[in-house]
């Protein structure tokens, strides 16, 4: 909403095909064409963004609050929503092995994004910071609004979802770890659980092995987002 005022405002800002066209050019047909061409082009991004913002939402906020709530032992009844015969050995093992299969096909899909998501937001915002600290006295206003509001806004989404990731990670491990000291029922069934767990690995944002939301990852990010605007700076000035 923001980029949109601004563009209708002042279609010759920075970043935009306006500022390419002469002034001599720049008759009302021509401001109504870019203006256009801009809004349509925003539009169908933010709706491809938005539909998978959805998709991802909707599998966080409706999947993992029973994985990380409903799975892990001994805690208290008022903690727990589904009936208790879930915590049995059997139908326990199923549900996780159900939740993990359902992890994978959905990161199948939405991992890539997570990679994509990683580079993305890391690069907007050091080049943000960048332009900002470099040439905030040569920057017109609206410039400097969508620069900062595009930095703020990489940063803080994706410390948010690295922050969901991280919780993400060590609740999967306290899920696993509650299941160790557990009795369920049966030597059988004690036993079976024990080769079960070993079998078991944490329910994770990742893609594959390549690229997993660990405890790490969120220090990662702004360390490099911190060394890459300094790094940047610093080649600007030699």
């Amino acid at each position: 909403m923001i980029m949109s005022v601004l563009l209708i405002w002042d279609p010759r800002g920075a970043m935009l095909i306006g500022a390419v066209v002469p002034r001599s050019y720049f008759v009302f047909p021509v401001r109504c064409i870019i203006i256009f061409y801009h809004l349509y082009t925003m539009t169908y991004y933010h709706i491809g963004v938005v539909a998978l913002v959805n998709t991802f939402f909707t599998y966080i906020f409706h999947n993992i609050p029973i994985y990380i709530k409903e799975f892990r032992m001994n805690q208290s009844q008022n903690t727990y929503k589904m009936n208790n015969s879930l915590r049995t050995a059997a139908n326990i093992r199923h549900a996780y092995r159900s939740f993990q299969i359902l992890s994978a096909n959905t990161f199948c899909f939405l991992g890539i994004f997570l990679i994509i998501s990683q580079a993305t937001f890391t690069w907007v915002a050091v080049y943000a910071n960048f332009v900002l600290i470099r040439f905030w006295s040569q920057l017109h206003i609206g410039s400097k609004a969508i620069l900062l509001s595009s930095s703020v806004l990489a940063t803080g989404f994706w410390v948010v979802m690295l922050e969901y990731g991280k919780l993400l990670f060590t609740k999967g491990k306290r899920v696993l770890g509650s299941w160790k000291g557990n009795k369920w029922g049966s030597v059988r069934e004690n036993r079976e659980m024990r080769r079960f767990i070993w079998s078991c690995q944490p329910i994770t944002f990742s893609y594959g092995r390549q690229y997993v939301i660990k405890r790490v990852h969120l220090l990662l990010f702004l360390r490099g987002v911190t060394r890459g605007t300094f790094k940047a700076l610093l080649a600007a000035k030699k």
